[in-house]
C-alpha cells in the first residue's frame, strides 16, 4: 500500500456491506479509485532505492524499524541505521506499517545521503558493513 499511495492518489467511493454478497463475507468491502495520473506530493529522488528501503522494512513485520533495516538486504549496519531514522525524525523503536509515504521518502533520502557519503569516503569502493 505505501507503493501504491507513493505512486497513484487513492480514493474511497463507497463501502458494501456484507450482507449484499452470496456468499456472505465477514466483513464489509470498499470500492476505491486509483488514479495514476497525479504524481506523488512526495517525490524521491531514488524511486528504486525507496522501493527497496519499503520492502526492507515491511520484510520483518514484527521487528522495529531499525532491526528489520540493520538486518535486512541493504546492507547498512545498524550504526548507521539508528543514524538515518534519527536524521529522519523517526523512532527506531517504531514498526513499517506506523509510517506515512512521506516518512519512507524522508528515510530514504536519509539513507541514500548516508550510503553515498560511505561509498565516496572509500574513494569510489562500496564495502560491505
Amino acid at each position: 500500500s505505501v507503493m501504491l499511495q507513493y505512486c497513484s492518489e487513492i480514493r474511497h467511493l463507497a463501502t458494501i456491506p456484507a450482507h449484499l454478497f452470496y456468499p456472505k463475507p465477514k466483513i464489509d468491502s470498499d470500492v476505491i479509485e486509483i488514479d495514476f495520473s497525479k504524481p506523488s506530493p512526495h517525490s524521491a529522488t531514488d524511486e528504486s532505492f525507496l522501493f527497496s528501503v519499503v520492502k526492507a522494512a515491511f520484510s520483518k513485520r514484527r521487528k522495529t524499524l531499525k532491526n528489520a533495516l540493520s538486518t535486512s538486504e541493504l546492507g547498512v549496519n545498524t550504526e548507521s541505521v539508528s543514524r538515518a531514522l534519527n536524521d529522519a525524525g523517526i523512532d527506531p523503536s517504531r514498526r513499517a506499517e506506523t509510517l506515512s509515504v512521506e516518512e519512507f521518502v524522508t528515510l530514504a533520502e536519509a539513507l541514500g545521503s548516508l550510503l553515498l557519503g560511505r561509498q565516496r569516503t572509500n574513494a569510489g569502493r562500496v564495502t560491505q558493513e
